[in-house]
């Protein structure tokens, strides 16, 4: 003890002081960016999401799923305390993101807000990662979501609800899981049909395609369309599907990142979204 002092007088107690903190700081960073299985909103301050984001995601992915106590934790970690704490929902919905937080896989949700590379949402390729120190190897994805084009919607509220920021973020699970979209028109895919059964069983529109439909009002004005088919009774009290659409017009002078698959009759082309 009588060594340490010593060492500290000659040394000074501000540096010691100093490598205290910094060693500190360094187990504290550490701790954060342990890799860790499950879905956790970015902390890193390119990609966060401000809280008014969080928290809207939050109530959007509770009303699709019914867990009441779903929540993002200080450490930005998806969870649900009470499991039968439900009200209302899709038990898919339940299924299917408990199946993806179970998978031992971790998804990165990341805010690219006013991105032109992203259409509302996006899943990378992944990343196969194995922790030196504790010999973890787990799959890493980040999903990358758009708030602002969610404004640049123009559709009915219940097709709102049906696309709208967490049945995007339960598409872009579903990839990670393995399920693929398609590439021809008139098709749904394999995320949208899993995603087209929580609809139905929320009694909302569902996607009647995946691709959309780039349409040129005029020589400049383009807009994006999605179409949907909604159940509704007519004068005899009959079921009947109709068709219902929504229109998505980004900033065409960005250049956009969704790839023209294909071109129909009517002057407009087929676009992947997310």
């Amino acid at each position: 003890m009588k060594d340490f002092i010593q060492t500290c007088k000659r040394l000074g107690w501000g540096v010691i002081l100093l490598s205290l903190l910094l060693s500190q700081a360094a187990a504290k960073s550490a701790k954060t960016t342990t890799v860790l299985p499950g879905a956790w909103c970015s902390q890193s301050a390119t990609y966060a999401f401000s809280g008014a984001q969080q928290k809207l995601l939050q109530t959007k992915l509770r009303r699709i799923t019914g867990w009441a106590q779903l929540t993002f934790a200080d450490n930005g970690k998806l969870e649900i305390s009470d499991l039968m704490a439900i009200n209302g929902g899709s038990r898919s919905a339940r299924g299917m993101l408990l199946k993806a937080l179970r998978s031992g896989k971790q998804f990165v949700i990341e805010n690219h807000s006013s991105s032109a590379s992203v259409s509302f949402g996006q899943l990378d390729e992944g990343t196969n990662y194995t922790d030196d120190r504790t010999g973890l190897a787990l799959e890493i994805y980040r999903v990358r979501l758009d708030f602002t084009d969610f404004d640049k919607m123009s559709a009915s509220s219940a097709v709102r609800e049906s696309f709208d920021e967490g049945f995007t973020l339960l598409h872009e699970l579903l990839h990670g899981l393995g399920l693929k979209d398609t590439h021809i028109p008139n098709e749904i895919g394999e995320c949208e049909t899993v995603v087209n059964k929580m609809r139905a069983e929320l009694g909302l529109p569902l996607r009647d395609q995946y691709l959309a439909d780039l349409l040129h009002v005029t020589p400049i004005i383009k807009t994006i369309r999605l179409r949907f088919r909604e159940q509704t009774l007519d004068r005899q009290g009959m079921a009947r599907w109709k068709t219902v659409h929504l229109f998505f017009t980004p900033d065409f002078s960005i250049p956009q990142e969704p790839a023209v698959l294909s071109s129909s009759a009517n002057a407009a082309a087929c676009l992947s979204l997310y």
